[in-house]
């Protein structure tokens, strides 16, 4: 029995690692990390998937999902998958497959450890009556070379006739501090049709600043030339009327 290990930095600072255990038979190990050891990136998977919904009948979407950093450490700088093919029945047929559906979405900015980040992608229109598999996962590159474990959802296809009369999912507003201790926060939203507002407050509850964006979902940073203290934001038009508070730090 014998063991062979090898481990080189990679180029975004961390390490790429290779192991293997010759007993009976070979087995080979590969394995990347951050600069501190840790698969880190591996911890922003999928947790819940919004649309489609397991064994939907859809001709018209715009496939969506919560993605949720389960780690110890910020992690920033990967992609979210979505892939949509018709389900064959046989999934190692499928996974040799090349998707007619695969988009990704680019995180750039830092999810903090048991945050979540909504990701809506681009719309789907079925051409096919079938059964079709959507499966959401991320990667640290482009290319799914490295990725996490997918979560999937079987559900079955009608042609679109080109006009859109109910919308699948009603996404309800959303909004939450992605960065929230710093020398700037930032914010994601979603759900706001006529675009985001919010109010920024200091401590002592005087409004300093307001928040606006026109899209429908997107994110705003807020805070480089504040002063440091404690803030807090409540957006416009929330039936909730929610607070929720932020440090700035220099």
């Amino acid at each position: 029995m014998t063991t062979d290990f090898g481990v080189k930095p990679d180029y975004d600072g961390g390490y790429i690692i290779t192991g293997k255990y010759e007993k009976d038979s070979y087995d080979l190990w590969l394995l990347k990390t951050n600069e501190y050891g840790d698969t880190v990136w591996y911890e922003g998977s999928p947790r819940e998937i919004l649309n489609p919904q397991e064994g939907d009948t859809i001709s018209y979407m715009i496939p969506a999902a919560w993605f949720k950093n389960t780690g110890t450490y910020p992690i920033s700088d990967f992609y979210c998958h979505c892939e949509i093919w018709p389900w064959s029945g046989d999934s190692a047929a499928c996974a040799y497959l090349s998707p007619p559906y695969h988009v990704k979405y680019w995180v750039s900015y830092s999810v903090e450890p048991g945050d979540s980040i909504l990701i809506k992608f681009s719309e789907w229109m079925c051409d096919d009556s079938s059964r079709y598999v959507a499966s959401f996962y991320t990667t640290k590159d482009e290319e799914p070379i490295w990725q996490t474990r997918e979560k999937s959802v079987t559900f079955y296809g009608e042609p679109w006739s080109g006009v859109v009369e109910d919308q699948p999912i009603n996404l309800l507003s959303h909004w939450e501090i992605v960065t929230s201790c710093g020398r700037e926060i930032i914010l994601q939203y979603s759900g706001y049709p006529q675009g985001f507002q919010a109010s920024v407050f200091d401590v002592a509850g005087r409004k300093v600043d307001e928040l606006r964006a026109c899209k429908p979902s997107g994110t705003v940073t807020w805070g480089e030339s504040a002063p440091t203290g404690v803030y807090f934001i409540r957006a416009s038009g929330s039936q909730a009327k929610e607070v929720k508070r932020f440090i700035i730090m220099r």
